[in-house]
């Protein structure tokens, strides 16, 4: 009963914030696409999905890595915390050369000022995801939901007061900036305290950072592999339609991004008690069927909603102009019940502790949506890139259920993970 109440808990409170922060990111476009139009959203949008490809170089898995470790050794939680931030803090210089090295890439000076201000906003988005893993590892939903909450008003707040300011993609993103780094500084600076008093548990050492590194890499590189087949699109388009079918795709692909809160809800309040459940016992898999089926159903209900309003949904939300973001928000409705059963086949795998093999699947899943890309958006622009992340999602699954097949197999032999 005790674990029933704290998971109806947690589902609270993810179902509070979750839908916030979706809310939050979704009135700024709505908002900011048809004052800037096509072209200039097309260029914010391709300054956060080349700073946050960048951002997967230097992220390493420090945050889900953190929440497993918080959720298996509870006694020395204060020690890991504090490493896992120290971590989070050193990337920042790596993370800084690659955004000057890309800015060499490009040749308009506004676009680079804009890649400039989006890359500090996505490094502090970086420490704010950093310290809601923490929360979460702790089970702390309440307080994570807080963070993430106040990270999402105070971002939402700075974007719209500086694009309404200047009427500018600069004051958008430098708005952006403000509001989310001003929530990571407060946000380590509150519980910063919570971590020094739990960090006599444990010693924070040169010999800690390097074991907690190799833990997290192939977490790191499975992040790194998803994020760049899920932000890649945004470049390719740009480089062979430009800034405006970018703008274009990113507005449908905002609407359809909204629609995640269910499976992001769902599957952080389920995470640690898949990490705490024995893999070869039929509890886990039972439970695994279970958040399947749930996720399959509420996503063939958002999807078919979707798909059937697509046309009065982009009317409606952003105007006559964006009607070319229709046909890409159509293909993405159909894929919404696969998305969710792939963002749950994957938090399996990585509940699982199967990170190192689903390095394999990610890199297998990289090739096949940057060649779907480069074969699709040429002639079919952002639909194109629509139809690819479909196509990807649905393979996920496939691999993510292999996987986990294989290594049930395996374990029932008795041979090594």
């Amino acid at each position: 009963m005790g674990e029933l109440r704290d998971a109806i808990g947690g589902v609270f409170y993810k179902a509070l914030s979750s839908p916030l922060e979706k809310t939050c990111r979704l009135i700024v476009v709505l908002l900011a696409a048809p004052l800037l139009g096509a072209t200039a959203f097309g260029t914010f949008q391709f300054a956060g999905a080349l700073t946050g490809m960048l951002a997967g170089f230097t992220e390493l898995g420090i945050a889900v890595s953190t929440t497993r470790a918080l959720s298996r050794e509870p006694t020395t939680r204060g020690s890991v915390a504090v490493l896992g931030l120290r971590l989070r803090a050193a990337s920042a210089l790596p993370y800084a050369l690659l955004v000057g090295l890309s800015l060499l890439t490009l040749t308009d000076t506004s676009v680079r000022r804009v890649l400039v201000v989006i890359g500090a906003a996505t490094f502090a988005n970086t420490v704010v995801d950093y310290l809601g893993a923490v929360a979460r590892g702790y089970e702390d939903f309440r307080g994570e939901a807080t963070l993430n909450g106040a990270r999402a008003i105070a971002t939402a707040t700075g974007a719209l007061a500086g694009l309404y300011a200047t009427r500018s993609v600069m004051g958008l993103a430098v708005g952006t900036a403000l509001g989310v780094g001003a929530c990571a500084i407060v946000g380590v600076l509150l519980l910063r305290p919570r971590f020094v008093r739990d960090e006599s548990h444990g010693a924070v050492t040169a010999g800690a950072a390097i074991a907690a590194l190799r833990e997290a890499l192939p977490l790191g590189i499975s992040g790194l592999l998803a994020t760049l087949y899920f932000r890649s699109d945004v470049v390719i388009v740009r480089f062979f339609s430009g800034d405006a079918e970018v703008g274009a795709y990113s507005a449908a692909y905002r609407i359809f991004e909204a629609t995640m809160v269910v499976p992001a809800t769902i599957m952080a309040v389920a995470f640690p008690r898949l990490v705490r459940s024995q893999p070869g016992g039929r509890g886990l898999a039972r439970l695994e069927g279970q958040l399947t089926l749930l996720l399959l159903a509420c996503g063939a209900f958002v999807g078919g909603a979707v798909a059937v309003a697509d046309h009065r949904i982009v009317h409606a939300l952003l105007g006559d102009t964006f009607a070319r973001s229709t046909a890409p928000l159509r293909v993405l409705a159909w894929g919404i019940p696969i998305t969710f059963a792939s963002y749950a086949t994957s938090t399996f795998v990585i509940a699982r502790g199967l990170e190192r093999r689903f390095v394999g699947v990610l890199a297998l899943m990289l090739i096949l949506n940057v060649g779907m890309n480069l074969v699709l958006v040429p002639r079919l622009g952002g639909t194109g890139a629509a139809w690819a992340t479909l196509v990807t999602e649905g393979a996920l699954i496939v691999g993510c259920v292999l996987l986990i097949a294989l290594r049930g197999t395996r374990s029932a032999r008795g041979d090594a993970p």
